[in-house]
């Protein structure tokens, strides 16, 4: 019997699109693991179990997730774990509760059948984004104080550690010199062995990002780029296209991706990627109920 995917879902809200999200995962070749941040009140978790009939349906345990924190990290290698304690996949897919396939279930599953030892990351440019890393970020965790404050607040803090060490330079990362780092999207379709091995760097991904801002982008690439699953990696040129994912981030707002519209329906028809994101119902409700029609299968 072939082996099944494991989807999953990082969920914060958007419930009426999570939902749509769930119904068109709903297939008895997967396996659904459902992360509802504890931020998020009131959950109706017997209305999502009644919309899965086919696929088995899991709700891992709850944390608070931060943007830009570690607790986001934490939430992905929980899931992660949930995940291989339940059984072995042929792959793994980590998405958003704002993202919807823009493709059929047999589609999905027919691209994957045919590269069974790929894995499927989005390579960035690291350069400009270094500092994630290098330096200290405490106050990630404040939700009501702006980023601006937050971002003078960990300058200031720097500075002042900086001092104590001699020097105004200071770099997480000095006695990992050698190590290269790579950057990618948080969002991956990586084979169940793969992500076997992700997990089992838990304790080294939760050392190097503790303390950081959006670390989800940095330790995925990184923990891969010195194993055998870098040379199984579909695209390792910078590119939005390594993870089969549609995100349009040349009309982003700040570090947001572009929320579809039905301005952007003939884009998404004719988009050679797998899912998309993001959606937001009190965007445009229209190219949600779109996509979910053409695409549920």
């Amino acid at each position: 019997m072939p082996k099944k995917h494991a989807f999953l879902i990082m969920a914060h809200g958007h419930i009426s699109i999570l939902k749509k999200l769930l119904t068109m995962l709903d297939d008895p070749r997967n396996d659904i693991f459902l992360h509802i941040d504890r931020h998020y009140r009131d959950f109706d978790f017997e209305s999502c179990r009644k919309l899965v009939t086919k696929a088995e349906l899991i709700f891992t345990p709850r944390l608070k997730v931060f943007w830009g924190d570690s607790s986001g990290i934490d939430c992905e290698l929980l899931l992660l774990g949930e995940c291989l304690k339940k059984g072995d996949y042929a792959f793994v897919h980590l998405i958003s509760g704002v993202d919807l396939p823009i493709k059929t279930q047999d589609e999905i599953h027919a691209f994957f059948d045919s590269r069974p030892h790929t894995q499927f990351i989005q390579v960035g440019n690291v350069e400009k984004h270094m500092d994630r890393l290098t330096k200290y970020h405490f106050f990630m965790r404040l939700r009501r104080v702006p980023m601006r404050l937050r971002a003078a607040a960990d300058a200031v803090l720097n500075f002042l550690i900086g001092l104590t060490r001699g020097t105004l330079h200071l770099n997480r990362l000095k006695k990992q010199k050698d190590m290269k780092v790579v950057k990618t999207a948080n969002w991956f379709s990586l084979t169940g062995d793969c992500a076997g091995f992700v997990y089992s760097k838990r304790d080294f991904i939760k050392k190097l990002t503790r303390y950081t801002v959006c670390a989800d982008e940095m330790f995925l690439g990184t923990v891969l780029y010195d194993s055998p699953y870098w040379d199984e990696v579909y695209c390792k040129e910078v590119s939005w296209d390594g993870h089969m994912r549609y995100i349009d981030r040349i009309r982003n707002v700040g570090s947001s991706p572009h929320t579809f519209t039905m301005d952007d329906k003939e884009q998404i028809d004719s988009s050679k990627m797998l899912f998309a994101r993001k959606f937001d119902e009190n965007v445009d409700n229209d190219i949600i109920e779109y996509v979910f029609s053409r695409y549920r299968g």
